[in-house]
Order: structure tokens, then sequence, then C-alpha cells
């Protein structure tokens, strides 16, 4: 059996100094009050990090006298403290928690957002549906669309499910002609079309639960991908009615003014049940995954056992998209950083399964 060899001093003041560069807003290579309380809060596990008195450590570090604290003299110090056994600890669980990370296909995610809504959630949707008068989930003449931002999911009571590369703010003519093609050679004469989702907070407040989609887009002729959308259902299915969801939410309550049907795809991926529908997931099926985390745009979600743990902000989209252009090289930094979120909240974790969606998802895969 092969011996790894154990890192030494040298590379963790690297890993330390990488670290600190992915922190260094400013890019100027010299550690501010507001940077050293951030990088410390990275490793302080305690949560007991005070922002008082940075500003004197950072004097007491100045070696040369220049007034400022470069990362060299940073890490130096850092290295003979607590803080740096606490780095070189963090650094070492590191080593032994592999991470599995996909970008989760369209296809995959319109069919666990189906198996959330039309299984995982069956009872509660039905009555939701039920409650506004909109018959019944298990109708084979509904149709839901699950219109996001940049995607839109389709799928049905029998076992339709499928997505389109168009949403409330990509406006694509082909995913559109896809979309009328994929319902027409389908033959399936559906009498009514729900749209959830993103599109729902295009209503106004004082809309009711159900707004006809041909009155949404009369009032937002600023958005063309509606307009789009609207004329590409309407050529594959010109008798149905059509209705979007309503999903804002009360001003004063901050919640959901109607109840709102339930299809994250991430119930059915950090399910038991669900995991086996995601076809990107086919190399980590075979082993026990500690944790599954949900990678969003904006930020990400930590599962376990079905359950979610943890949730963390991270500006994914900002963070590794430039312009039409995904950077690798910032993606392995963020993946290190949802392992160390990981490893905070199960110090013990051997394996994790990242399932990344967003913009970035959408730049990888027309990058492949």
């Amino acid at each position: 059996m092969a011996v790894l060899a154990q890192p030494d001093e040298d590379f963790y003041k690297k890993s330390m100094l990488d670290t600190f560069n992915r922190h260094d807003t400013n890019g100027d290579g010299i550690i501010s009050p507001d940077e050293i309380v951030t990088l410390l809060s990275y490793l302080d596990e305690s949560g007991s990090l005070k922002y008082n008195g940075v500003q004197g450590l950072l004097s007491a570090l100045d070696r040369n006298g220049d007034g400022q604290v470069d990362f060299e003299e940073f890490v130096d110090w850092v290295m003979q403290t607590n803080t740096g056994a606490a780095f070189q600890e963090v650094e070492a669980s590191l080593q032994t928690l592999v991470e599995t990370h996909v970008f989760l296909k369209p296809s995959d995610e319109a069919t666990m957002e189906r198996f959330t809504l039309f299984d995982l959630r069956k009872e509660q949707n039905r009555k939701t549906l039920a409650d506004i008068d909109l018959g019944s989930l298990d109708d084979p003449g509904l149709l839901v669309l699950s219109v996001g931002s940049s995607s839109t999911q389709a799928y049905d009571a029998r076992d339709f499910a499928t997505s389109f590369n168009t949403g409330t703010t990509v406006s694509s003519v082909e995913a559109c002609r896809e979309l009328t093609t994929a319902l027409t050679q389908r033959g399936v004469q559906y009498s009514r079309v729900l749209l959830i989702n993103s599109i729902g907070y295009l209503v106004e407040l004082s809309d009711t639960c159900l707004v006809p989609l041909s009155e949404l887009v009369s009032r937002r002729s600023d958005k063309p991908s509606i307009v789009a959308l609207h004329a590409a259902l309407v050529e594959a299915l010109p008798n149905a009615s059509m209705h979007v969801f309503n999903r804002l939410k009360d001003p004063a309550t901050k919640r959901y003014k109607y109840a709102q049907v339930t299809n994250d795809f991430s119930e059915a991926l950090a399910s038991l049940r669900g995991l086996h529908l995601c076809m990107s997931a086919e190399k980590v099926l075979e082993q026990v995954q500690d944790a599954i985390v949900d990678w969003g745009g904006s930020s990400f979600k930590v599962y376990v056992n079905g359950k979610r743990i943890g949730t963390e902000l991270m500006d994914a989209n900002g963070f590794l998209c430039k312009g039409d252009v995904l950077d690798r090289d910032r993606l392995a930094q963020a993946i290190r950083d949802i392992k160390v979120f990981v490893l905070k909240l199960l110090p013990d974790a051997r394996s994790v399964f990242i399932v990344q969606t967003g913009k970035a998802r959408e730049l990888a895969l027309r990058q492949q």
C-alpha cells in the first residue's frame, strides 16, 4: 500500500497565501482591517473573532516600518500561532475530503424537478392546486413550465421532462422553436399550462393567484423572452388555458402571498430516492456521500441524509464568469471554499457531491 507524503511547512505556507490572495478584494497584496477579519473568520471555528484590536495587530506585524502589512509578513506571523496550526489542520482535512463536482445537465434538472413536484411533494402540491380550483395534479392534460431566469423546464404527470434554454432574462428564438416542436411532436392535447418559478415575480402584488399569460405579456412588452415563450406555446397548444402562478411575497409578512407548488430539484437531489435520477451522478452512485451540495448562482446549500444543514452566500456567477468564459482556476478555488464550509459542519466528512447550476453551468456546457 502506498504511503502518502505529509505536506511540509512550505506547502501550508503556499496554501495560506493562495487563500489570502482569493480574499484580497482590491488586489494590492496588502492586508486591510476588513480583509484580516474576513480571512481569520475563514479559519475561526469558534465564531469568537472580533473586529476590535485588528488595527493594533496590523501595526505590530509591520516589521519593515512602511505602515502596511503585506501577505508575506502576515503569513510568517500566522505560521507561528495557533491560527497557523488550525490552518494546517484544515488543510490536512481537505486532503482527505474527496469531492465530486458536476455541472447539472438541464435535462437532469427537469427530471428531478418533476420528481419533486409529482412524487416527493405530491400531496402538498395536489392540495395547493385544488385550493385554487386548478384541477387535479394527476390530470394528463396539465403541462407545467418552470420558467427560471435562464432556462425553462417542462414536464407533465406522465413521463415528459425536458429543458429549454430560454427564461425571463434569456431570450432564444431557437429554444422557443424547440419548445414548439417538442410539444407538437409529443401530440398531447394539453388543456392547461401552469407557469411557475421566476416568471411569477413579473406579476403585480394586487394580482390574484393565477394571472393569464396573455395578460402578463400585454403588460410586460419589455420582456421579449416572455413574449416569445407565449408565442411558442400558443403555436403548439392553441386551445390550452395558460396561467402564471403569482410568486410575490406580502411586504408585511415577507411570506408568499399564495401557497406555492414545490418543485425544487435540490429536494430530489438530496433524497436517497432522487439522486439516481441525476445522470450526471452516475460515477458517485456506487459510493456513500457524506454530504450533497446544491450550488447555484448566488449561494450553495449543504444536505445530509436529505436534510439541509447549512447555507452560504457565494456569488458564483460574478466570481466565476468573465463575460462568456468560465474561469477554471477560480472554479477550483471556489470548490475548495465549499469543502472548507462542509468540514466546519461535518469535521469527519470524507466525500462530498457538489452539483452546480447557474450561469457557470451554462458556460461550462457551452464550452464542452
